[in-house]
């Protein structure tokens, strides 16, 4: 009987609870403003150019991607072939060892993919020398030194990759090659003179790797391969003038 008594008064109280209000939350500070993150492009935006952001990996890529590159070296020329004909003679090419070499590039970044830049890649250099030939007059045979200047204009593509301080590329495409030479010998009668030059189209292959010195300023070593048929004005016509030239390069980054 105490039972049925119990049992209302245990109802009444489940219903009770359940029909209280939930404890509120804790207000939040009046001065309080929700955080808004900047998105990457937006915190890229804010560093200055050519500093270091982080790629898609974590690690650090740079923002310039152009190159103005200055560069001198040695040229390795190998045999100059022909013959050129002189008053009651000719003479014979000779073998173009350790020319010096100089000249500039201009690297241009047209795409951008993380640390590798693509792009365009034109310049122009110089190479001058001296080397050893024959003169062929009668029967007798005379070794004379000839004079060599040759210039070369070339544009062609390239691709560079940085990681960290180091940055390395390569490029190729056509080049315009003009060659003089100048060979002074002894014809007996005071002494003789042949001179010519020649114009041609070639390619080349060049390559390189650079370090950091500074935030813009890059020192490094390159190679370059290039091979160009030259058509002088006498005997020499055809010649194939190539040679691999190894240099120091000095380029500044924007």
């Amino acid at each position: 009987m105490r039972l049925f008594l119990l049992l209302p008064i245990a109802l009444a109280s489940c219903a009770a609870v359940q029909d209280s209000p939930a404890p509120l939350a804790p207000a939040a500070p009046e001065d309080a403003s929700p955080v808004d993150p900047a998105s990457p492009l937006e915190s890229a935006a804010q560093l200055p150019k050519g500093a270091l952001s982080d790629g898609p990996a974590g690690e650090d890529r740079r923002d310039d991607v152009h190159f103005l590159q200055g560069f001198g070296g040695v040229s390795d020329l190998g045999d100059v072939g022909g013959r050129a004909p002189i008053p009651a003679g000719e003479v014979l090419g000779g073998d173009i060892d350790e020319a010096p070499y100089l000249g500039g590039a201009l690297q241009w970044g047209l795409a951008h993919y993380g640390d590798t830049a693509l792009g365009i890649e034109g310049g122009a250099s110089l190479t001058l020398g001296t080397f050893g030939v024959d003169v062929v007059q009668g029967a007798g045979t005379q070794a004379a030194d000839a004079d060599l200047v040759g210039g070369s204009l070339f544009l062609g593509a390239f691709a560079s990759h940085e990681r960290g301080r180091w940055r390395v590329y390569g490029g190729l495409g056509p080049l315009v090659q003009l060659v003089r030479f100048d060979v002074d010998y002894d014809d007996g009668a005071g002494g003789g003179r042949y001179a010519d030059d020649a114009i041609g189209l070639g390619y080349y292959v060049r390559a390189g790797v650079e370090r950091r010195l500074t935030e813009g300023l890059l020192l490094g070593l390159g190679a370059r391969w290039f091979d160009a048929d030259l058509d002088f004005s006498d005997e020499f016509d055809g010649v194939d003038f190539s040679g691999t030239q190894l240099f120091l390069t000095l380029s500044q980054s924007f």
